[in-house]
């Protein structure tokens, strides 16, 4: 879910006392692509920032709910063949009143550490599913899920809720999983998932080649989607072994009934090759950059960011702050 809720964030150089964090932030190099903060393992960033910082943005979540400071941001995905937007994934930022726009890189990783992350990922879905219905044009909204909405029917109640609220059909939903998540592999959690696809609902594994789990999970879970990361897309056109290893990719995913999105498309010549490969989406800067939907009045039964959290007298954020 961190990776994916940060993904192409303009907010890597902000005012402030957060701009010394993301300008130290160290970067993994990939082929033919420039380092950036967020290629380092999200982890690690989150480390970098002091004692100091974490308990002051940690202590300031909460309040960013109440305060309707988190909105998100979409990302369009684009059919290849033919150039019409489809989808959009739903991204989150944190405009504070006081410092300005907050890194994803610097807020996520602690929401993760703690129950926070519920109330936001249920606030998450209700706004997507709301903004989707609102404007059409979205296409089928995609939502990044975390590990800690999965147990004990956490998601499948939120998801009820989005829908129910908003009036979105089940099919313009679809939820996230990240290959680097602890993926589930409880037959109640799968059980859940599985009723998930059933009512229409998609299901996507996101940066799909970046972690260990191989094919496996594309197997085991009840998925509709596979994300490709970007780390793939980034040498296209490429050599013979990068197309081979894509076609490969492409065949499995065929076989087993699934979509392919290709991430991290940002030359024509990237879109060219996935087009050429029969792939079915592409998402990128190429298509259009993370952005806000047009300020209009809010439609009727827009959810409330105070709703998010009101069972959250004060969420234990423990777990993020180590001493």
């Amino acid at each position: 879910m961190v990776r994916a809720w940060i993904r192409n964030s303009p907010m890597l150089a902000v005012r402030g006392r957060f701009t010394p964090f993301v300008a130290s932030c160290p970067a993994k190099r990939t082929r033919r692509m420039p380092p950036t903060p967020m290629d380092h393992p999200l982890a690690a960033v989150a480390d970098r920032l002091s004692h100091g910082l974490r308990r002051r943005i940690a202590g300031a979540l909460p309040g960013a709910l109440r305060r309707g400071e988190l909105t998100l941001q979409y990302q369009p995905r684009i059919r290849l063949r033919d150039g019409a937007r489809i989808a959009s994934e739903a991204l989150l930022r944190w405009h504070h009143t006081e410092h300005g726009e907050i890194p994803p890189t610097a807020f996520i990783p602690l929401a993760e550490g703690s129950d926070l992350i519920v109330a936001i990922g249920g606030w998450v879905l209700r706004q997507a599913a709301a903004d989707a219905r609102a404007w059409p044009h979205l296409g089928r909204v995609s939502v990044n899920i975390s590990a800690r909405q999965l147990p004990g029917g956490i998601l499948a109640a939120q998801v009820a809720e989005a829908l129910q609220s908003s009036g979105l059909p089940p099919e313009r939903l679809e939820l996230e999983l990240t290959e680097t998540l602890a993926l589930p592999e409880d037959a109640a959690t799968i059980a859940m998932l599985r009723g998930l696809r059933d009512q229409g609902i998609g299901l996507a594994l996101d940066d799909f080649g970046t972690g260990y789990a191989g094919f496996g999970p594309l197997r085991r879970l009840p998925l509709s989607t596979v994300k490709l990361d970007r780390s793939l897309v980034a040498p296209l056109p490429g050599e013979p072994g990068d197309i081979a290893l894509l076609r490969g990719i492409r065949d499995t995913a065929r076989a087993l009934g699934l979509r392919l999105v290709a991430e991290g498309v940002e030359r024509p010549e990237q879109r060219d090759a996935l087009a050429a490969l029969e792939f079915e989406e592409g998402q990128g800067f190429l298509f259009g950059r993370p952005a806000p939907l047009p300020p209009l009045a809010p439609p009727a039964g827009n959810p409330t960011l105070a709703a998010a959290c009101h069972h959250l007298e004060s969420p234990s954020l423990a777990p993020a702050l180590p001493a």
